[in-house]
């Protein structure tokens, strides 16, 4: 029986406000179910003014039909989702002022009971008041003033002088409180805004935090902890056990030949800036599921996903000849770059700190074999490459 309950609950639920991923499309349309309860406040004030005799017959009926038709209007317009090309998908501000008119015009044609009428002005600012900004209360409670004040002369125009009296003193009362009213709601608004804000700067700084904590400061690529958190979550992915093979992954080490000498030569920040040009070399060059880390000092460490050992090796090889043939005379004159790199292959079940071992590995087996070379781990043998007026060590 319970879940018959909750079936048929689920079922009015969707068939109401929908069931569309949207989160805050839903909480507009459940939004706008919510305030028509003010509209059948005023629909059976109506009725009741015509059930009592002080409204013609056809006035109320006519009356409360049009205040519900107004309600099921705007429903239909948040549900369909017409109104999603708009600012305010809600239509909160056309929402209030079409409802104060619809008031109004309850209050002149409701006969002796229309005092019931004169909290429920209040009501569409109280009830928006977390959805209108401070600006937007302060319109909308004047414009609420302005409609109450002329509904009131309209029904005064031919009152004796007791009644225009006791409607001037209901319509100080009215428009106190609802002054009170928008003044309570605009702090509620300021204050929502303030967290909104406060919301907001809190998850940029937690985003500029991880950040902060998964790039290098100088280079502006990851670091060494973001690539091994990546590299653990890479190697799982790549073994896929629904087909019985392993999804192809590279490793490159990057180490910047004679960097000390560079540093030695040409101070230290244009060895800063010859780090951050060679890892804006390589990190342009690279795929979006390709990764790029500064691995320690000068050496980077390359993620290359879906290569095999030929074409990884290749593509280092290629970025190693790109490298070696910048001249850096921007940073200092007669400056040239190469690097010498060490590339591996993952493989299904190794732990990936033995691919990385056996890239580091090769990177010291092209350093030995004469530098501005890649050597792959598998053969250890080194590409052939000529030297590009490498500075020589001191």
């Amino acid at each position: 029986m319970n879940q018959s309950l909750n079936q048929s609950r689920s079922r009015l639920q969707r068939w109401l406000i929908g069931d569309r991923a949207d989160y805050r499309w839903r909480q507009d349309v459940l939004f706008v179910l919510v305030t028509g309860y003010y509209y059948a406040v005023c629909a059976g004030a109506s009725l009741h003014a015509q059930a009592l005799g002080v409204m013609a017959a056809p006035n109320g009926s006519v009356l409360a039909a049009t205040q519900i038709g107004a309600w099921l209007l705007y429903y239909g317009l948040v549900r369909s989702g017409w109104s999603r090309r708009f600012r305010d998908p809600a239509l909160i501000v056309p929402h209030v002022l079409a409802s104060n008119l619809l008031m109004a015009q309850a209050y002149v044609l409701i006969g002796p009971t229309r005092g019931n009428m004169l909290l429920l002005f209040a009501l569409p600012v109280v009830s928006m008041m977390f959805r209108m900004s401070p600006r937007q209360i302060a319109g909308v409670s004047a414009y609420s003033a302005v409609v109450l004040v002329l509904a009131m002369l309209w029904v005064g125009r031919h009152a004796d002088e007791a009644l225009r009296l006791n409607m001037t003193l209901q319509a100080a009362v009215a428009i106190s409180c609802l002054t009170a009213m928008a003044w309570v709601a605009g702090a509620a608004s300021r204050l929502r805004l303030k967290r909104v804000a406060q919301r907001e700067a809190l998850h940029q700084a937690l985003a500029q935090a991880r950040d902060l904590a998964q790039r290098d400061m100088l280079t502006g690529v990851s670091n060494r902890r973001h690539m091994e958190e990546v590299l653990e979550r890479r190697t799982a992915a790549c073994a896929d056990a629904a087909s019985g093979r392993s999804l192809a992954l590279a490793i490159a080490i990057v180490d910047i030949d004679f960097f000390k000498a560079i540093n030695d030569t040409h101070g230290h920040r244009a060895g800063d800036e010859v780090l951050r040009r060679l890892a804006g070399t390589l990190g342009d060059r690279l795929q979006p599921d390709e990764l790029l880390a500064r691995w320690g000092g000068e050496e980077f460490l390359l993620m290359l996903p879906g290569r095999d050992a030929g074409p990884a090796l290749a593509f280092i090889e290629t970025l190693r000849a790109q490298v070696a043939g910048q001249a850096l005379d921007d940073i200092a004159q007669g400056l040239r770059l190469s690097f010498s790199a060490g590339v591996s292959q993952w493989q299904p079940g190794e732990p990936v700190e033995r691919t990385i071992d056996r890239a580091d590995k090769a990177l010291y087996a092209a350093k030995r074999a004469g530098r501005n070379r890649c050597v792959h781990a598998d053969d250890g043998l080194p590409q052939p490459s000529v030297p590009m007026g490498l500075p020589q060590p001191a």
